[in-house]
């Protein structure tokens, strides 16, 4: 019997610590990497203090999604080919909610379900939120937000009927119809003013 030599032995040792780990069924490491016969990376289990990552890695080694749990909570984030974020679901305290990207990483789509109610934002090139539909504990609302996001428009059912409104620069009511039972009332304020100047009936 010949002699093993020291990288031998340490291999040796290393299989032993691996066996009796897999006889325990459990396996501890910091990182875990999946690789193809071709030795490619594929998959990528991670830990750190802030949290756990799972990443997954297409043919040419580009990150295409995470999912990942951090002290925020869980989320699953997806990618494109440049590896810039796309699509992000995540479940934070206050409810769990959809960001969707442009190629430019700009949010343009937001949709949440939080205690308030859900809702959805959808917005321009800049991220600038231009139309919001939520269900409030009032009643459904539609607003319609101009390119600095003002809220210049709002339709909503709320409990004393339908109400459409126009707002100003400053998001003061200028202009206004409302349906009560039987009965509609037209209403113009001027800029700055709590009641309005002219209502019809």
């Amino acid at each position: 019997m010949t002699q093993e030599t020291p990288d031998l032995q340490t291999l040796a040792k290393r299989l032993d610590k691996i066996e009796r780990q897999l006889k325990k069924k459990t396996i501890e490491a910091e990182s875990l990497v999946l690789h193809t016969k071709n030795g490619d990376m594929r998959a990528k289990l991670s830990a750190t203090d802030e949290g756990s990552t799972f990443a997954f890695f297409d043919k040419s080694g580009r990150t295409r999604a995470i999912i990942s749990v951090t002290h925020e909570g869980p989320a699953i984030s997806l990618l494109d080919n440049a590896e810039e974020l796309r699509a992000k679901v995540s479940v934070q305290d206050d409810g769990a909610g959809l960001q969707i990207m442009d190629a430019n990483g700009t949010e343009r789509v937001t949709t949440a379900l939080t205690e308030a109610g859900p809702f959805l934002i959808l917005s321009d090139a800049n991220g600038t939120g231009r139309i919001t539909i939520a269900d409030t504990t009032e009643g459904p609302a539609l607003g319609l937000s101009d390119a600095t996001g003002t809220k210049r428009a709002l339709l909503g059912v709320f409990d004393n009927g339908p109400i459409f409104g126009l707002n100003d620069v400053n998001e003061d009511i200028v202009a206004s119809i409302l349906a009560q039972d039987d009965e509609a009332y037209l209403r113009f304020w001027r800029a700055g003013k709590e009641s309005p100047f002219y209502e019809v009936p």
